[in-house]
């Protein structure tokens, strides 16, 4: 998941299932709508700091987080924080872009905190797959060049026909994965805008991420123009399902998916070519 914070920088969160990995980062601080993304996998949200405005959340019943702050001032101690052996940092970038953790520690602090390592009883997962070797091709238009418009790090990503993924770039170059030395890719790419506002004079956003609203699925090297919602608003874990012009839930081809959240009053800016 990428989603604009303050300043419209753009951060962004990893889904893991199978991360086996001695190197996981940088781990950054928590903003209140990534916690939304992250119940909607039945996921453990990991993080190291927090706005204020996602503390309430986070030591809500029910939200498990891995947390490198035991406490924020001015709004007190932070559940999910299980000792300074969670997380390291390096000395390849500076602070605070250099936290990173593990999956020894983080099986280990989940281990403390007592979490359940399963989905809960009746989860269903989040996207509709294809089924094993089906592919999937969208219908409304190609799409070989596509942008969601940021303003700040100017992502885009383009199709590869041979290898059928699209290849992220930003800030004018390839994106590049610091453990392989490889440019990051994706089978699928989904552009979801949200309603949005600013919290405050600070610009911290206010992400609705149970609105519903337009959204827009790659792959293939062509897109289907959708619309999203959620079931049921009221459940951190009701996720947002993607629906074509007919109503029906749309097939994600298998593989890895990159989801861009977009603000509504910037829509405009989203480019397909």
């Amino acid at each position: 998941y990428e989603a604009p914070v303050e300043g419209m920088l753009t951060r962004l969160m990893g889904i893991f299932e199978d991360y086996n990995l001695d190197k996981i980062g940088s781990v950054r601080s928590c903003r209140d709508y990534f916690i939304d993304f992250a119940q909607e996998f039945d996921a453990i949200y990991v993080h190291y700091g927090q706005s204020v405005y996602a503390v309430s959340k986070l030591n809500a019943p029910g939200i498990d987080n891995i947390s490198g702050l035991s406490y924020q001032e001015g709004i007190g101690e932070v559940d999910g924080y299980t000792g300074e052996d969670i997380f390291y940092r390096t000395d390849d970038r500076p602070a605070p872009h250099n936290c990173y953790t593990s999956y020894d520690e983080l099986q280990t602090a989940m281990e403390r905190l007592e979490y359940n390592p399963l989905h809960y009883v009746g989860f269903e997962g989040h996207y509709n797959f294809a089924a094993d070797g089906q592919t999937v091709v969208p219908t409304t238009g190609t799409a070989t060049r596509i942008a969601p418009g940021y303003p700040v790090n100017s992502p885009w990503f383009e199709y590869n026909a041979d290898e059928g993924v699209y290849y992220r770039y930003q800030y004018g170059d390839a994106q590049i994965d610091q453990l392989t030395g490889e440019q990051v890719k994706y089978e699928n790419v989904i552009f979801q805008v949200c309603e949005c506002e600013n919290y405050d004079e600070n610009g911290y956003l206010n992400f609705n991420t149970k609105s519903g609203g337009d959204a827009y699925y790659f792959s293939q090297g062509a897109y289907q123009k959708c619309t999203w919602s959620v079931e049921n608003p009221e459940l951190y874990s009701s996720p947002a399902r993607y629906y074509d012009e007919n109503g029906n839930e749309i097939t994600l081809n298998q593989g890895k998916t990159w989801v861009c959240i977009i603000r509504a009053q910037d829509a405009e800016s989203i480019s397909i070519e």
